[in-house]
């Protein structure tokens, strides 16, 4: 999609990507996913058109929580996919 890490691009230049990817896949739900971890818990969180479906993660999960998030953000994003037989691009 983009050349250069999300963090250093510009936020223009990231939305035109994104409205170009989605000008190539107009069939498709975009799904966006997060997980961050702040001092003791960590958070994930999975967008799906309206819906955002948000969860608190155990403060035990792994020394690697941050990862841990974003792995379990993806996990509930291919539920939703295959929960409601969509179709979906993904980057």
């Amino acid at each position: 999609m983009i050349q250069t890490k999300k963090r250093c691009a510009a936020n223009d230049i990231v939305i035109s990507k994104c409205r170009e990817i989605q000008s190539i896949y107009p069939q498709h739900t975009l799904i966006f996913t997060d997980g961050s971890k702040q001092n003791t818990h960590s958070t994930t969180a999975v967008v799906v058109s309206l819906q955002t479906d948000i969860k608190r993660l155990p403060n035990s999960s792994s020394v690697y929580v941050a990862d841990c998030a974003e792995l379990y953000a993806i996990l509930l994003s291919l539920h939703e996919i295959v929960s409601n037989n969509m179709n979906v691009a993904y980057f």
